[in-house]
């Protein structure tokens, strides 16, 4: 199952206004929950890189393993939260642009210094003709905000793009149909049921239950339902069994 970057883009666009402090948030204490990166980073680190993270994980059904995956990211012992972490992380895979012409809504947006450092970063959840639209975590004083770049702004280091497709040809298990449950009626046209010693036209049969009487479903056998009959304990054809 892929990961919907427009989900993402709408958690983060919903986080716009929250405060934390400079190295602690409700983001990296979430994170720390799920023991995403190599140690806790709460009250540690710097957290616009664990923001971008927080939203690709709750759109991920909280699956750590798969959420580092779809970031590029290596497993827990090696996965760390920093931006130039993260930038080679991308790097690794092939998926760290500096073209600012295909980047694109969801990419993680890299900021750096002048010496070429880099140390911020956010999602692009917007662009026109004139620049990218950008939430950012741990920024304007430790808050989550939108602001806007021009595209040939100098602080634009690069983007990183997940692979949002990683998982997309994973099939979801089948939901198992829930069974019959409570009582049933007798519903044959006008000889009466054979309640069986098991699940087979051939077993022996215990009893005759005319039409109308009334069982008690315990399990699905197949082409037969076992069932409570008074006192006794047998196997109906469920093609004559109507629910109550």
């Amino acid at each position: 199952m892929k990961v919907d970057y427009k989900k993402v883009v709408a958690t983060a666009l919903s986080e716009v206004g929250y405060q934390g402090s400079s190295k602690s948030s409700k983001y990296s204490k979430y994170m720390d929950k799920y023991k995403f990166y190599n140690y806790p980073k709460d009250g540690a680190a710097s957290w616009c890189a664990i923001f971008y993270d927080y939203c690709v994980l709750v759109n991920n059904d909280n699956q750590v393993d798969k959420t580092r995956t779809i970031l590029c990211e290596p497993q827990v012992d090696n996965c760390g939260a920093g931006c130039t972490q993260k930038v080679a992380y991308y790097k690794s895979k092939g998926r760290y642009i500096t073209d600012h012409s295909k980047a694109t809504t969801g990419d993680e947006i890299f900021f750096k210094k002048s010496n070429g450092a880099v140390y911020h970063t956010g999602i692009v959840v917007d662009w026109d003709k004139k620049g990218f639209y950008v939430v950012e975590g741990n920024t304007d004083g430790n808050k989550v905000a939108k602001k806007f770049y021009a595209y040939h702004d100098p602080k634009i280091a690069g983007f990183g793009r997940p692979d949002w497709y990683k998982y997309e040809d994973e099939v979801a298990a089948p939901v198992k149909p829930s069974e019959p449950s409570g009582k049933f009626i007798v519903n044959t046209k006008t000889d009466p049921l054979r309640l069986r010693a098991y699940a087979s036209l051939s077993a022996p049969v215990i009893c005759l239950m005319k039409k109308g009487s009334e069982v008690t479903f315990i399990q699905d056998c197949g082409d037969f339902y076992k069932v409570k009959y008074k006192t006794m304990i047998g196997y109906a054809h469920k093609e004559y069994l109507k629910k109550a």
